[in-house]
């Protein structure tokens, strides 16, 4: 019990009692994020100090106590482990997002839909534009850079055939959803996709499909039956 108290313990019980309190932070945001009404992206970057933290603590704790890294072999693992995490974010928050300003898409079309829903087509400029399976969905980013954390995941709703452009449909039910209609023609989005796996395509053997979809939900739906049209399949 004495190593909980962390005015007298050693620093490699203050680390890992420093790890699991932003643990259960992650968690606890997590579950009363909207109880305790935190907006979205200030949520998520705090998620990510939170998390980062819990393992840099969890790493200090490790090497403090040393039973894991007493051995080459185990310190090389141990050492590859946070290298890789390391460099996963210097991907993600630097790199990516470069790669991404050097890719943007522009409005071309905000289409208004049924029960608040709006078609946010966008075509690539200077650019072809990315590849992606009908149902896949990507993180767009709007009127802010890429650096900065507050993309958004939408499903597709265009056939993969057209890959003059790409069209979200997307309905008003949050912060940033409302704010899609006051988009103007010509503002320039930034896509990073495509992600997911679900995709009728990726049943060669099935002779027929049946699809069932409620809602907003239908939206990776119409990608796969556009273009399974498009592509004149009976």
């Amino acid at each position: 019990m004495t190593l909980l108290l962390v005015w007298t313990a050693p620093w490699r019980a203050r680390a890992a009692i420093t790890s699991v309190l932003t643990l259960f932070a992650v968690v606890g945001l997590s579950v009363w994020r909207k109880k305790l009404k935190i907006e979205y992206n200030r949520w998520r970057i705090w998620h990510g100090i939170f998390a980062s933290v819990a393992v840099a603590f969890a790493m200090v704790h490790v090497l403090l106590v040393g039973h894991y890294v007493d051995l080459p072999w185990k310190r090389a693992l141990w050492l590859a482990y946070g290298v890789f995490w390391v460099g996963l974010l210097i991907y993600t928050r630097l790199i990516k997002p470069i790669l991404l300003l050097r890719k943007p898409y522009q409005v071309t079309e905000i289409k208004q839909e049924l029960g608040n829903v709006w078609s946010l087509t966008l075509e690539p400029v200077g650019h072809k534009g990315i590849r992606f399976q009908p149902g896949q969905f990507a993180w767009i980013t709007v009127r802010n850079s890429p650096f900065t954390d507050a993309e958004h995941p939408f499903s597709i709703s265009s056939s993969a055939e057209d890959q003059g452009k790409l069209t979200f449909t997307i309905k008003e039910l949050g912060d940033f959803t409302r704010t899609i209609k006051y988009l103007q023609v010509g503002e320039n989005v930034f896509v990073d996709g495509p992600f997911g796996s679900f995709s009728v395509y990726r049943h060669p053997h099935a002779k027929d499909s049946v699809f069932i979809a409620g809602g907003v939900g239908i939206t990776p739906v119409m990608s796969m039956l556009r273009t399974l049209a498009d592509r004149k399949d009976e």
